[in-house]
């Protein structure tokens, strides 16, 4: 929130701080009227103490002595006028002379019996004419300043109390689970966060009870589960390939029976309501004989029967063999998945029961010396993960 508010001050008060710039460094006069018609002062006293300023732009200005403008137009003219201290003598130099007037002041008398002396300005006058510098001592306008200070630093203090609020609760959060905070980013992998994977097992934690054990006497967290990865059995993984294959065999034919059935529907449909318009009136018996021609008459007795036959036409069908004019033949194509499902799931519980027993055996073990270890919390995997972990009976450093 802090940095939104930052972005929108400096959108605000940059455009406007170029926008004075930009007008400050055009070539403006600065008119100062000068009021006489105090009974103190006269229109001869060049004492500057009831003068008021007021601002007006002027473009092409020459000079009133007839010399030719400067090519720079950003090149400042300051006018020096001589003022008088308070005992009434005129300003001097260090040199103990004068200050004389300079030429580019102008004094000329308005209809009121003012005078008024003009003075040309440039780069010297940009935007410090609105900052504080401009402001004399003991002047009201402080106060704004002071408000706009005290505005700022509050609203900087705010921002810093709310974040580190929300910092300390944060830290609080973690402490009290004892791991990572679950946000919404790692909400999907709060599983990936507690697991840690395990290599260079020696042989002696190479079983799933072992290994816990072992972990739980280091005590820096409790063990959830433990999968260890023994070495890649080809027939086990070549069945649940096939199995995986027939399964999408047999739902792409089921779907295709689907759209057999709604489209021989919407055909039948169809041709029925041609035949009803056109042809019924005139010929009876023209609708049975268009879809049941040549059936015997028992057949058409038996609704069941004849609704089975239709159906048992719109099955899929496929080509099983090696040469199709020599060997194979057309086979249902649901009816030959769903055998094949069947002979590939039995297989698989076969092999697994097999490769159960061998791991069970610590003589006909094949291992891959690779565990996976997931803990109750995200603290403890983060812990392991950063260890080196050794064992007496091992020489070489388990991997995290």
């Amino acid at each position: 929130m802090g940095i939104y508010v930052c972005l929108i001050g400096s959108l605000i008060v940059c455009p406007v701080l170029t926008s004075l710039d930009y007008y400050s460094h055009h070539e403006d006069l600065i008119t100062r009227v000068v009021n006489s018609t105090s009974n103190e002062t006269n229109t001869d006293s060049p004492n500057l103490s009831g003068r008021s300023l007021y601002h007006k732009n002027l473009y092409d200005l020459e000079y009133y002595t007839g010399e030719e403008k400067e090519e720079d137009n950003y090149r400042s003219y300051f006018t020096k006028r001589e003022e008088e201290d308070q005992s009434g003598n005129p300003l001097t130099d260090e040199n103990g002379n004068p200050i004389e007037e300079s030429v580019n002041t102008i004094d000329t008398f308005n209809n009121t019996g003012n005078i008024t002396e003009v003075v040309s300005t440039g780069l010297n006058m940009s935007i410090q004419v609105f900052s504080i510098a401009n402001v004399p001592d003991n002047s009201p306008v402080f106060i704004a300043h002071s408000i706009c200070c005290y505005f700022i630093s509050f609203l900087i203090m705010f921002f810093l109390w709310r974040n580190y609020k929300l910092y300390s609760q944060y830290c609080k959060e973690t402490v009290r689970k004892r791991g990572l905070i679950r946000t919404r980013a790692i909400k999907t992998e709060v599983l990936q966060s507690k697991t840690v994977m395990i290599r260079n097992l020696p042989s002696n934690l190479q079983d799933k009870y072992s290994l816990m054990d072992w972990f739980n006497n280091l005590k820096v967290g409790k063990v959830e589960s433990i999968h260890i990865i023994y070495d890649y059995n080809s027939r086990l993984a070549n069945a649940v390939a096939k199995r995986t294959s027939t399964l999408y065999s047999l739902e792409k034919a089921y779907l295709t029976y689907k759209n057999n059935i709604e489209k021989n529907a919407q055909e039948k449909n169809f041709v029925r309501r041609f035949i009803e318009k056109k042809v019924l009136k005139k010929f009876p018996n023209a609708l049975n004989n268009l879809f049941n021609p040549g059936e015997a008459k028992e057949d058409n007795d038996d609704p069941e029967l004849k609704r089975k036959k239709e159906l048992r036409k719109l099955r899929p069908s496929h080509f099983t063999g090696t040469l199709f004019p020599v060997n194979g033949k057309f086979v249902d194509s649901i009816s030959t998945y769903e055998a094949d499902l069947e002979k590939y799931t039995k297989k698989i519980i076969q092999l697994r029961e097999e490769a159960t027993k061998k791991e069970a055996s610590p003589d006909n073990k094949k291992r891959a010396y690779t565990a996976f270890v997931t803990f109750k919390d995200t603290r403890a995997a983060h812990i392991v993960s950063q260890l080196n972990l050794y064992t007496s009976d091992n020489k070489n450093t388990m991997l995290c």
